[in-house]
């Protein structure tokens, strides 16, 4: 009966000596395995500003008296929703057909409002020709950029006709006139002319009627 004992312990001695021996293996193993990388839900963001020109693109300066020239830009994210805060180098070109802002000045920096706008002012030179107005946009790490072209030169000038316009329908108009009254002046001379006076036959003595 000892026996039968000592065996059974000793078996399930074994059993969980067995059983600590695997276990011990399983942790080594998971231990072992590189960590799973976490799947993030959110969208991919684009690194780019969009710059949108509001006010200044295809501008012509006159030469003859030049005036204060309003540059806008719109700033938007790459939702293109407006973006508040970010920073706006408005830049001339160093020669030639040109301006300057304040101060002389060939660059401005600007910080676009709630709207996403960002304005600045400048005054073009007399030099005549095209030119383009570089803009760049920075928020962070993102960037963008844009260009506005303008023109130094004169307005084109309107055709003869368009600057006489009125005058030509004045002149039209006195033709018109004219013609209406003559046409009424002959009219009024046709019956003048045929205005006779009448005659009536009746019995007895000869009457005659008076001129209508």
């Amino acid at each position: 009966m000892i026996g039968v004992f000592r065996g059974r312990a000793v078996a399930q001695a074994w059993h969980a000596g067995t059983v600590a021996v695997v276990c011990l293996l399983l942790n080594g193993m998971l231990a072992a395995q590189p960590p799973k990388a976490r799947v993030s839900n959110a969208p991919p963001t684009s690194e780019g500003l969009n710059l949108l020109v509001l006010e200044g693109q295809g501008a012509v300066n006159d030469t003859r008296l030049p005036k204060a020239m309003t540059l806008v830009i719109e700033v938007r994210d790459e939702n293109y929703r407006p973006l508040e805060g970010a920073a706006v180098d408005f830049q001339l070109p160093p020669k030639g057909p040109s301006g300057s802002f304040d101060g002389e000045l060939r660059n401005k920096q600007v910080v676009t409002n709630v709207q996403g706008q960002a304005a600045a002012v400048f005054t073009p030179n007399t030099e005549r020709g095209r030119f383009t107005i570089q803009t760049k946009a920075s928020f962070g790490a993102r960037t963008g950029m844009a260009s506005i072209m303008q023109r130094n030169g004169q307005p084109e000038s309107p055709t003869w006709i368009n600057r006489h316009k009125t005058l030509m329908i004045l002149i039209a108009a006195g033709v018109a006139g004219g013609a209406t009254a003559a046409v009424l002046r002959k009219g009024g001379g046709s019956s003048s002319a045929s205005s006779k006076p009448t005659v009536t036959i009746t019995s007895g003595i000869p009457t005659f009627g008076s001129p209508q």
